[in-house]
């Protein structure tokens, strides 16, 4: 998927995503829903997810309501406007 829609809708339910830094998926993760590591990094990759997994429950509460409230800029009411302001600037 070249934009990420998955990882969009994991941070809708306050999932954090770990992930190679590649096209698409840099688009859609941010430190405030996951983590990017570059390709092929294998060690960074475990240790982004093993700190991930061992977060204390407060901080993953904490991850939990940014990663639902960064999801939230792409709504489909924010999306249907965006897409009607293009098409308002064809005309």
């Amino acid at each position: 998927e070249g934009f990420g829609l998955s990882i969009i809708k994991s941070a809708a339910m306050g999932i954090r995503t770990i992930a190679y830094d590649i096209y698409g998926v840099k688009d859609s993760v941010t430190a405030n829903n996951g983590a990017t590591v570059p390709l092929g990094d294998i060690k960074l990759f475990a240790n982004q997810v093993h700190s991930e997994l061992n977060r204390s429950e407060v901080e993953k509460e904490k991850y939990f309501s940014i990663a639902r409230k960064f999801a939230q800029n792409f709504s489909s009411e924010i999306f249907d406007e965006a897409w009607l302001n293009i098409h308002r600037k064809d005309k």
